[in-house]
């Protein structure tokens, strides 16, 4: 009876010593790799500071990533970018003659600088500067017979009071008078039609500006209207 429990105890005993062996190892290893840790720790955070404040360290852990940082501030943007396009002007505007006539004078081209007032374009004037002429004798004439209407109705005015002529003469006198009138009217309208028309022929530049496109050359015969 005494040997069976004997050996219980030895048992038990080889139990504990195990058991505590167990419990040794683990406790070594556990330690032993905090240290290791600890020191991985230590040297990164002794890198680091080294880095920022000039002392000595050792090398950095691979797996810890250095980076540069900087101060934000407001200053001028360097960007410079390159697009292609066409330079159009705010206000376009396009010119033409209002009468025909062959080109003779051209005296802009593309990109030139005008001011208002100058001549761009000059037609052949001569069959205009003879239509004004024409025009002109018209007129002449026109007030020539008014002229002489009004002399007439004056004179037969103070016949009438007299009683030299009748109601009848002096009324034909009056409409005589009356179509010199409107004769000299017509051919003033007529004289100055003409000479806008000579004026017409130059054509001018309505702003300062600059000339987009011109669409003539010297020799051609332009309608009115063309650009």
């Amino acid at each position: 009876m005494q040997k069976p429990s004997f050996r219980k105890k030895v048992i038990r005993v080889v139990m504990i010593l195990i058991l505590v062996g167990i419990v040794g190892t683990l406790t070594y290893y556990v330690r032993t790799h905090s240290v290791e840790v600890s020191k991985d720790v230590s040297m990164i955070k002794t890198n680091l500071l080294g880095k920022y404040f000039g002392t000595t360290t050792a090398k950095v852990s691979e797996d810890v990533q250095v980076v540069k940082t900087a101060t934000i501030q407001v200053g001028a943007i360097a960007v410079k970018n390159t697009y292609s396009g066409d330079v159009q002007g705010l206000y376009d505007t396009p010119l033409s003659f209002q009468v025909t006539g062959k080109v003779i004078k051209r005296n802009v081209d593309s990109g030139s600088i005008v001011h208002s007032g100058d001549v761009l374009l000059a037609l052949d004037t001569q069959d205009y500067e003879q239509t004004v002429n024409i025009a002109s004798a018209q007129l002449d004439t026109a007030n020539s017979k008014l002229k002489l209407a009004e002399i007439t109705l004056n004179r037969n005015r103070e016949l009438l009071k007299g009683g030299a002529i009748g109601q009848a003469a002096f009324d034909v006198c009056q409409n005589d008078f009356d179509s010199a009138q409107a004769a000299v009217k017509l051919a003033s309208s007529q004289y100055q039609q003409n000479l806008d028309q000579l004026n017409y022929c130059s054509l001018h530049a309505g702003c300062d500006g600059v000339v987009t496109a011109v669409n003539v050359e010297v020799g051609q015969v332009v309608a009115v209207g063309t650009p």
